[in-house]
């Protein structure tokens, strides 16, 4: 439903909370968004969590009466995502990631952002932290900072690149786009890394326009250990490739090409040798251990080097699988 405010209407607000095995970072977070006195539904999605996460939220309902768990086998983020919007009470969707921390009232005021307009998609700022001094084997957080904060300067550059280049963890839209887009049949059915950008191209199809307002505030507490930040660069390939395919206007050069950008000329044939799988075996693992003494050595300069490396090697692999 809709609350009246004087002449305005500000939409009821569903908060929309994927999580799996993550129940420290939760707790966190419902800590801030539960002392807000908003009168917000929370629906948070248990993702097949085998942690202490579904007796967290079990307690925390009978606790809070605006949390509501769902507890749904191991689906994925954005199948969690999916099933959360389509089970919400109200109109408009606030949707976080489960490692952020929101400013006070973020809920209401992404509600604030949507009166009177329902065909947007408004996206808030969550840079991410990065402790200092660096500890080791913090390499993947420094690179997902660097790679976020360049996409929020397009953002501000280019408000279009909201939906063609999508980031989602602090977002709100409303039910009826969110549901159409999914029901579209464009979603890919296994975990690509980019499904947030898919969404947000087949979104803009149905003619939602995109808001990126930096003043809709959360901090993103990242962190990735080596064997999930190369699944991540895999599944990365994976779905650029999945998008070039479905959207060639939005994406026109290969792949393969866009990977091996800034890669010294003396190493790509390396990278063009990974194309056979125990090369690239070999070489994830060389890098995998050169990471680590890197780390180990206190050379974070080399860690990073050699992480970019590692990251392009499983991206191009991913590039390559869809390609099959």
């Amino acid at each position: 439903g809709d609350r009246a405010r004087g002449d305005d209407v500000t939409p009821s607000v569903t908060i929309v909370i994927p999580t799996h095995n993550r129940a420290d970072k939760l707790t966190s977070l419902l800590d801030r968004i539960l002392a807000d006195a908003d009168d917000h539904e929370v629906l948070v999605v248990n993702d097949g969590s085998t942690d202490r996460t579904r007796d967290l939220l079990d307690r925390r309902a009978r606790e809070d009466s605006r949390l509501v768990p769902l507890h749904v086998p191991a689906m994925g983020l954005s199948s969690a995502r999916i099933t959360a919007a389509r089970a919400a009470s109200h109109d408009l969707l606030v949707m976080y990631d489960d490692d952020i921390m929101p400013m006070p009232r973020l809920a209401h005021e992404h509600a604030l952002r949507h009166r009177g307009r329902s065909q947007q998609l408004v996206l808030g700022y969550m840079p991410t932290h990065v402790p200092d001094p660096l500890p080791r084997g913090s390499f993947a957080t420094v690179l997902y900072a660097q790679e976020y904060e360049r996409r929020c300067a397009e953002y501000d550059i280019d408000p279009s690149l909201v939906l063609t280049g999508l980031w989602l963890g602090n977002a709100s839209i409303t039910k009826g786009p969110f549901i159409e887009a999914w029901d579209s049949g464009r979603m890919p059915t296994f975990p690509y890394r980019h499904e947030d950008r898919i969404i947000g191209l087949v979104l803009r199809e149905l003619g939602v326009s995109g808001v990126f307002d930096r003043a809709l505030f959360a901090q993103h507490v990242h962190s990735r250990p080596l064997s999930a930040f190369l699944t991540d660069a895999y599944r990365n390939g994976q779905g650029r490739e999945h998008i070039r395919h479905l959207f060639p206007d939005v994406l026109t050069e290969p792949s393969e090409h866009a990977y091996r950008h800034g890669v010294p000329a003396p190493l790509q044939p390396l990278l063009s040798a990974t194309r056979y799988e125990p090369v690239r075996r070999a070489v994830t693992g060389a890098l995998s251990t050169g990471i680590a003494a890197a780390g180990a050595l206190g050379s974070r300069r080399a860690e990073l080097s050699l992480a970019r490396l590692a990251r392009k090697v499983e991206e191009l692999h991913g590039v390559r699988e869809v390609g099959v």
